[in-house]
């Protein structure tokens, strides 16, 4: 198998990843069910994974760089505008690819949000990395929260409800940095 074909497997095993996430928990997918889902051998799939968590932090590693690609600029330099646009596009996502509202499908949005998230902290360093996880936990766990209630808001109710909350976060944090630079400058 040249590399091209090992590539197209192992998206092709991504996407039967997501695909079977939607129907039932993360822990009851076997090697061969997504071997079959993706229409590959087994044996291509060991030769690209070594197990069912090796595709799943392989398919969280690409999501982190994605969002990391997308947001990075908004997660350090936020726009209004530029943020809300983002939120809406999210969410009207979430709302699309929803899918059935099993136990299963929660479980495994938790775990695929703590894989990116975990993978999005490991690339920013100092007060970004935790302004970035306060961000991403406050978009993922209101659109996660929606998603469980039945998606009743629009996208639009969605989008401004999280805009508040942020606001709300990165007010609180700039003034936090203000009363620590303070307090920093008093003492010197």
């Amino acid at each position: 198998m040249d590399e091209a074909q090992r590539m197209t497997a192992k998206a092709r095993l991504e996407t039967a990843l997501i695909r079977l996430m939607d129907e039932k928990p993360f822990p009851e997918i076997t090697v061969t069910e997504l071997a079959a889902r993706a229409q590959v051998a087994r044996v291509s799939f060991y030769r690209s994974f070594s197990s069912t968590a090796d595709v799943l932090d392989t398919l969280c590693a690409r999501l982190a760089d994605e969002m990391n690609g997308a947001m990075a600029e908004l997660l350090e330099h936020p726009g209004e505008e530029e943020m809300h646009a983002f939120l809406l596009h999210y969410l009207q996502g979430v709302k699309r690819h929803s899918g059935t509202q099993r136990p299963a499908c929660a479980l495994n949005r938790g775990i695929l949000a703590a894989g990116v998230s975990a993978k999005i902290g490991r690339t920013k360093r100092g007060a970004a990395r935790y302004d970035a996880a306060a961000k991403l936990g406050v978009i993922a766990s209101v659109a996660g929260a929606w998603a469980d209630s039945g998606l009743d808001e629009t996208p639009q109710e969605m989008a401004a409800y999280i805009m508040d909350q942020l606001k709300r976060l990165w007010n609180r944090a700039a003034g936090e940095r203000f009363l620590k630079t303070a307090a920093h400058s008093r003492r010197a």
